[in-house]
């Protein structure tokens, strides 16, 4: 019987993709922005770490010396396989040489992923692993560098991402309804009646009945989740 069920899901699947499209979208993990979860010692020795608004600036002060400083971040655990890129945005107002380095047990140093300081700014991707060698989960130092007496850089956003939700969806629907988080399953546009939770291989795991669905807790896995006339896979970090 779950033989067939499971059978009957492949098949209804491989019905929508040849009337609906391909939607995917991502597994994030958000780096602080809280300037109070950075390291501080080096608060005061030539560069200083602040929020504005809700951006983190970083900015060297008019009597550092060296006119280069950067500040660490707490070690972060990451697993490659489900966040292998970077992304980095830093606001326009910028005036700071900077970059973003990251060390990990094994490396002989730092390592700059964009091979050298940036004068520009804006959104910088990167792939992790391809820069520091590293595979699967590995532990990470975040370093903060910027370049520039009495000046600063300004970041509004840093993340790592991968791959997390793909699938086939209705063309006339939002094409991402939900996103993943680690543990949970977001809905970000969906208003239908219910939805349907299956383990890759057909278990059921949750069935929701509600017309205002805003979150589901799920273990880590992939999932098929049907949301009306809408089926997807989902990678739950």
């Amino acid at each position: 019987m779950k033989r067939k069920f499971t059978l009957c899901l492949v098949t209804m699947l491989c019905l929508f993709a040849n009337r609906q499209v391909f939607c995917q979208s991502e597994a994030v993990f958000p780096v602080s922005l809280d300037a109070a979860d950075w390291d501080a010692s080096l608060k005061g020795t030539g560069a200083d770490l602040y929020n504005e608004d809700k951006a983190l600036v970083l900015d060297i002060m008019s009597n550092a010396n060296p006119p280069w400083q950067g500040i660490v971040f707490y070690v972060i655990n990451l697993d490659l396989d489900v966040y292998p890129n970077a992304r980095v945005s830093t606001a326009a107002e910028s005036t700071a040489q900077w970059s973003l380095k990251l060390f990990a047990a094994g490396m002989a140093d730092q390592v700059n992923p964009f091979g050298k300081d940036q004068t520009t700014y804006g959104v910088k991707t990167f792939a992790v692993g391809d820069v520091t060698g590293q595979t699967g989960v590995s532990s990470f130092e975040l370093w903060l560098w910027g370049i520039g007496v009495g000046q600063r850089v300004i970041f509004n956003k840093m993340e790592f991402y991968g791959e997390g939700v793909a699938g086939i969806k209705n063309p006339q629907s939002n094409p991402c309804i939900f996103h993943v988080e680690k543990g949970r399953l977001i809905f970000d546009s969906y208003s239908g009646k219910s939805v349907t939770i299956y383990t890759i291989d057909g278990k059921l795991v949750k069935q929701i009945n509600s017309t205002q669905i805003s979150s589901v807790d799920l273990a880590k896995g992939l999932y098929i989740i049907k949301a009306g006339t809408t089926a997807l896979k989902a990678m739950v970090p």
